[in-house]
């Protein structure tokens, strides 16, 4: 069976900022980006970024965060398979540092 693990992460960045007046709404938006760079022995680091901001006060709130994560693969599998799955791997973390 092909398989991604996750081995470690860190949090490289982590950027906030929330100077809102109490009461103003705010509508979210986000943006992502995730890459995997390929090392020798079935291993791999994928960097995930995301920023997550309000769409009228940009300045005024948001919330930037760059995690780096550590694999290790299968060998055989296809790099398209690795991407998806290494992101299903680290994506919970992010999520859960971001909120």
């Amino acid at each position: 069976m092909s398989s991604v693990v996750l081995n470690a992460y860190r949090v490289e960045e982590m950027q906030f900022r929330n100077v809102l007046d109490t009461g103003t709404q705010i509508k979210l938006e986000n943006k992502y980006s995730f890459n995997v760079k390929y090392e020798n022995g079935n291993k791999c680091i994928g960097i995930f970024s995301v920023e997550v901001y309000d769409l009228n006060n940009r300045e005024d709130f948001f919330a930037k965060t760059k995690i780096t994560a550590f694999y290790s693969y299968t060998e055989g599998m296809e790099r398209d398979a690795i991407h998806r799955a290494a992101f299903k791997e680290v994506f919970p973390y992010a999520k859960s540092i971001i909120t």
